[in-house]
């Protein structure tokens, strides 16, 4: 677990440095082992890059944060671990790429500079990542596939500011601190708020599998979704939820080694991991993990099979006719 921070505008330096440094104190407890971070004038425009390091790849001062590309001059900061870094390592340096040390930070730099935006097809792990191109003079902020690592974000016509944490964005002293009244009634009525909302006007969860790109005055300029989950389909008759493509078959069918199964429980007993880490809002998790199975096994009775699950992101979850929200709220 990692921790990183992000702001790009029309700001004074000091300003950004300052907010940048509350940010990053913020998230400290994500990152103990090593910080770093960097401010520079690009034009008219001020970018800050920060991060709060867990060393667990490459704990060297090769893997320090932000790691900028001596080629291009595109500067990274990463939460999460890239599990075929290694392949992908390989790969590129049979395309002539150096590499000085051995962080997936690095193998991912290198990615962006060899595929630009379609690396996102290659990248097979948990993260989040604010990804400086030089060359474009655009930030570009991206999540994985499942939304495990997570990032919020915050923006108007003159700046973004970006972090793991909702709380880091309120010490930056750039938002102001007031109630969403659509993610409050989310709450109330399903438990959760439901993304891309937060609990904060005008802070966002940055969908899971998705990217984004800002200008220098931290305006969105180009946004894309580069995975989603296989389309289900809920049987009335059923009372199922079944999968439309046949991909879904090939991943429940597929053999998991014993040893791989009693690691993940152990580390599931131990962390007593919920649905949160994973990204997904708990009603919405709670029918896809219990109901998705093979269809000669019956669905467990009870909550779960009386919710209809979309898949676009954001998750949704539609109410039943027999359900009544709390407080008067219309589900």
């Amino acid at each position: 677990m990692c921790g990183i921070a992000a702001i790009l505008g029309d700001l004074p330096s000091d300003r950004v440095e300052m907010s940048l440094r509350a940010m990053l104190d913020a998230q400290f407890h994500r990152g103990p082992d090593d910080g770093g971070s960097v401010v520079i004038s690009t034009g008219q425009a001020v970018l800050g890059l920060g991060n709060r390091r867990l060393a667990i790849q490459d704990v060297s001062p090769l893997g320090h944060q932000p790691m900028q590309n001596e080629d291009t001059g595109d500067i990274l900061v990463y939460n999460g671990e890239l599990y075929n870094a290694p392949q992908l390592k390989n790969s590129l340096a049979s395309e002539g790429y150096r590499f000085c040390g051995h962080s997936d930070t690095e193998v991912l730099l290198r990615a962006y500079q060899h595929w630009g935006l379609e690396c996102f097809d290659q990248l097979r792990g948990m993260f989040a990542f604010a990804m400086w191109d030089a060359r474009r003079l655009r930030l570009v902020i991206a999540r994985d596939h499942l939304g495990i690592k997570p990032l919020y974000y915050s923006c108007n016509d003159h700046w973004l500011a970006c972090a793991s944490e909702v709380q880091a964005l309120t010490k930056s002293g750039l938002i102001n601190s007031d109630i969403d009244r659509r993610a409050l009634a989310g709450y109330l009525a399903y438990g959760g708020v439901q993304e891309p909302l937060t609990i904060l006007e005008n802070v966002f969860a940055l969908p899971r599998g998705s990217w984004k790109e800002f200008d220098l005055f931290g305006r969105e300029v180009a946004e894309g979704i580069y995975w989603r989950l296989p389309p289900l389909r809920h049987s009335v008759e059923t009372h199922w939820i079944q999968p439309q493509s046949s991909d879904w078959q090939g991943i429940l069918n597929r053999p998991i080694p014993s040893k791989h199964l009693r690691f993940r429980f152990r580390m599931i007993d131990a962390k007593k991991t919920n649905t949160k880490s994973h990204g997904l809002p708990p009603h919405a998790s709670a029918p896809v993990f219990m109901n998705v199975k093979s269809a000669t096994t019956p669905p467990r009775a009870g909550f779960a099979t009386r919710w209809a699950v979309s898949t676009s992101p954001p998750w949704t979850v539609s109410t039943p006719t027999s359900y009544r929200a709390p407080f008067g709220i219309k589900g």
